[in-house]
């Protein structure tokens, strides 16, 4: 098994959900949202995900981090 085709066999185990319908195991490691993952920068994209210079962040990942964000919730 090459390096990739273990953060792939990683990736899927840890996010994919066929029962969910959110597409396929690919497009559903392309929008994983754990940023913190130690492979999330290494995880498979899909091509609609990549962009010519690199690894974008997803939209919904941008905005999220322009949102503001709630005060007094939680304990950080």
């Amino acid at each position: 098994m090459t390096r990739q085709e273990a953060i792939n066999a990683m990736c899927k185990q840890c996010i994919y959900d066929p029962m969910a319908g959110l597409g396929t195991w690919r497009q559903q490691t392309d929008a994983c949202p754990s940023t913190g993952c130690p492979l999330w920068a290494y995880r498979p994209r899909t091509s609609a995900g990549r962009e010519p210079t690199g690894r974008p962040q997803p939209e919904w990942l941008r905005r999220a981090a322009t949102a503001p964000r709630a005060r007094g919730s939680g304990g950080r």
